[in-house]
Formats: structure tokens, sequence, C-alpha cells
């Protein structure tokens, strides 16, 4: 679901679907506890340029393997640490090695 370009600050009460792949590229949004929705699982997800600054919801995105979060004021990107993405737009971000 592509919902860019819409000035969208509220996506809490939004959407109850099955999403895969979600784009709020240029809206307002700044809070992200939607993300931890039961029926969300999210493999995609592109939130470049809004207003976020915490990122920690995406710990609840196991399914998540592409995130595209550049063009916000994030600071910590620890999190991304307990995830399996494969590809980002975080150039400053180096994935830890897991151990085996």
């Amino acid at each position: 679901m592509d919902l860019s370009h819409n000035a969208i600050s509220d996506f809490s009460s939004v959407l109850d679907l099955p999403l895969y792949s979600l784009t709020l590229r240029y809206n307002r949004l700044s809070d992200l506890s939607f993300i931890a929705r039961d029926r969300w699982h999210l493999d995609y997800l592109d939130v470049r340029h809004n207003q976020i600054e915490d990122i920690s919801p995406f710990v609840h995105l196991v399914n998540l393997s592409k995130l595209f979060v550049g063009h916000n004021p994030v600071t910590d990107f620890s999190v991304l640490d307990q995830l399996s993405v494969q590809q980002h737009d975080v150039a400053s971000y180096k994935p830890r090695r897991k151990r085996g």
C-alpha cells in the first residue's frame, strides 16, 4: 500500500488490513507505535521524509527485510540489530555480525 504525499500525521486507526508492504513517504509522521499491529507482516517499509525520531517500534517487525527511513531525525539505529533487514538506506548503520 502506498500512501505517500498525503500529509498523514496519525496512522493509528486508519487500517485493519493484513499488510506486507507499506510506503508512507513524505508525510508528517512522528509516532510509529501503530507499527505493532498483529495483522501486519511487513516485509517492506518506507517511511522516508517524515518527522520520525524513534524507530524502536520496528522491533515488532520480525519479517522486515527492506527498510527505508532516511531523511528523518533518527539518531539511534540499534533496534536494527534485532531484525533481519537485508536492504536499508541508513548509511551510518553497519549491522553487527551474528555469531553462529
